[in-house]
């Protein structure tokens, strides 16, 4: 783990093949967790199983007598096509360890925050502990991991070397870098989703060497999610027929 001040973070990341994703590792109340890295979800998250059999990754032990209450109620959330009821806690976050000489030296102190625990609903199947990274939402969900850290902007590098995720409070487009995608905040303002995806409008769309009809008046959207190992279309785009 390098940290350059307190404005920034890079943890390594580490490619599951069993999962085919990339898991960033963590500490909550001085356990040690890991979550798929996930730019399509808001929140930090952690199982409610110690299990090291029933999935295919050890995401980590919940202990519910080292947490504390979040003030906030259970309820029933949505993740890959799973849905179940997940618990709110709050408890100590870093990333370090809590023995880690590094972490004292640089006076990283842990921070209190909310997340949500899952249980064998959102673990089974295609689910997964997931480690969000949409930072906007509307006021009446739980909070996300990037609204309670102040962090403003990441970086996903998955290059083969090294790969990492980079957390900063600054910016991390330089002033003057034009080589970016513009993002629009659409699916929230005009179709009332509950948080900000990380989205932008297609341009083009071509399959097989073939263009697809995109409508003028209704934009073709794309969502940047991590959390996902490949490209999902709706039928009738993929079909051209809208």
């Amino acid at each position: 783990l390098m940290v350059n001040d307190n404005d920034r973070v890079e943890v390594p990341l580490e490619y599951i093949p069993a999962l085919n994703a990339y898991v960033v590792h963590y500490y909550l109340f001085g356990e040690r967790f890991g979550a798929i890295v996930d730019t399509g979800s808001p929140f930090l998250t952690c199982p409610s199983t110690c299990s090291t059999w029933s999935y295919k990754y050890k995401w980590g032990c919940f202990h519910p007598e080292r947490t504390f209450d979040s003030g906030y109620s259970n309820t029933i959330e949505g993740f890959d096509n799973n849905q179940g009821a997940v618990v709110w806690r709050k408890a100590g976050f870093t990333f370090f360890d809590d023995n880690d000489e590094l972490l004292q030296q640089l006076h990283q102190p842990q921070k209190n925050l909310t997340f949500g625990v899952f249980g064998p609903d959102l673990l089974d199947g295609p689910g997964g502990v997931f480690f969000g990274l949409i930072k906007d939402t509307d006021k009446w969900i739980r909070p996300s991991f990037l609204g309670q850290t102040g962090y403003s902007s990441f970086c996903v590098d998955l290059r083969r070397e090294s790969p990492k995720l980079v957390l900063s409070k600054q910016s991390l487009i330089l002033r003057g870098d034009d080589d970016y995608i513009p993002l629009v905040r659409d699916l929230n303002r005009r179709y009332k989703a509950p948080v900000v995806h990380y989205t932008a409008k297609a341009a083009r769309f071509i399959v097989n060497g073939l263009p697809l009809y995109l409508d003028k008046k209704t934009p073709t959207l794309i969502i940047f999610d991590t959390g996902l190992s490949g490209m999902a279309v709706s039928e009738e785009l993929y079909e051209g027929r809208n």
